[in-house]
């Protein structure tokens, strides 16, 4: 399934779009696309559940910059 979307692009951006599209012999639309995919990964479904940061209170927020993730353990 597809969707349509119009969307108004910086003339640079259109032109460097275009350019690189001629360069590999491919439509525009799939170089948007291409670029729109790699750029935005895809978010879990158990991430939609987290709280906006914006609505955490401050001492919430400064303990999640105090996070850190366990040390990998490497076989030998």
């Amino acid at each position: 399934m597809s969707t349509q979307v119009t969307i108004t692009l910086p003339d640079e951006v259109y032109q460097r779009a275009e350019r690189f599209a001629n360069l590999a012999n491919r439509d525009i639309a799939s170089v948007l696309t291409d670029s729109i995919l790699l750029s935005i990964p895809p978010v879990r479904e158990e991430v939609l559940t987290l709280d906006l940061v914006s609505s955490l209170m401050d001492s919430e927020v400064i303990a999640l910059t105090q996070l850190q993730m366990e040390p990998v353990k490497i076989r030998p």
